[in-house]
Parts: C-alpha cells; structure tokens; sequence
C-alpha cells in the first residue's frame, strides 16, 4: 500500500466517521506563499465554518495522519454540538407530532447517531423545552415492530 493509498484511506474513514452535515475538502494550493496540498473538515457542515479543522503540506499521509489527530481531540465538542442539534429536531418534531427515526433520517441524522445519541439527546431536549416527555420512536428500516429510546 501506498502512502497515498493510507491517506485515502485516512480520508475516507473521516468522512465516514464524520456523521450528517460534515464535509471533508482536500485540495492543492496555486499560491506561492502556502503549502501544496491541504485538507479542510467542517464537522458541522461547510457553512458552518467556525468549527474548521486543517491541515497543510507537501505530503498527503502526514496531512491526513494530522487531520485526524486533531479530529480526535476535538471530538467530544463535535458530538455535544450533534447531540444539541438531534435535542432540537427531537423537540421539534414532537411539537408536529411525533419523533421517528424515519423522520430524524429525513432531516439528515444517520442511523448511529440516532442509535447512539438519542438517549442523550432526549434528556437534553427535556432540559431545554416544555411539551415532554421527549422520546425517539424506532421504526427500523422497513415494517418492524416498534420501540421506543
């Protein structure tokens, strides 16, 4: 394998792990005065840029190895703002009727972060609004039986 083969891989598995909304930019700079090669990851989206984590160089594995780093140590940030944002569609969606986990994929949520921060997210949405008890009701993918998180 390549070190451009374990940085794509790097790469890739930052995209996968970056949950809704994230986006991963790489790129090569035309300016004299900046490094070649850099990558860019916005863990709230790209119009949410606040939050921008980079890296830049003249060697794509040792970018990648350092986005990744860094992504680490800023992870318990990116999830406290996913669990605030899944609070507030949770609250929202329960005023127009019911919570679902078809209705959080709708709005863009996957399937692990509704398994694994749902829980969270309700006792959050309990703390920020009036009109609880907030729960996700679990559909599944197809016609199963219901649950209940």
């Amino acid at each position: 394998m390549t070190d451009m083969d374990k940085a794509r891989e790097i790469f890739r598995n930052i995209t996968k792990a970056g949950g809704y909304n994230s986006t991963l930019m790489t790129g090569v700079h035309i300016i004299a005065h900046r490094p070649p090669f850099y990558a860019n990851f916005y863990p709230h989206g790209i119009g949410n840029s606040y939050n921008k984590i980079e890296s830049a160089g003249d060697d794509w594995l040792k970018i990648a190895e350092e986005l990744q780093a860094a992504i680490a140590e800023n992870a318990s940030s990116v999830r406290a703002v996913h669990v605030r944002n899944l609070a507030l569609k949770i609250v929202d969606l329960t005023e127009q009727g019911e919570c679902t986990d078809v209705n959080l994929r709708l709005h863009g949520f996957m399937d692990d972060q509704i398994a694994g921060m749902s829980e969270e997210a309700c006792a959050l949405a309990q703390k920020m609004a009036d009109g609880g008890p907030f729960k996700v009701t679990i559909v599944g993918p197809g016609n199963g039986e219901e649950e209940e998180r």
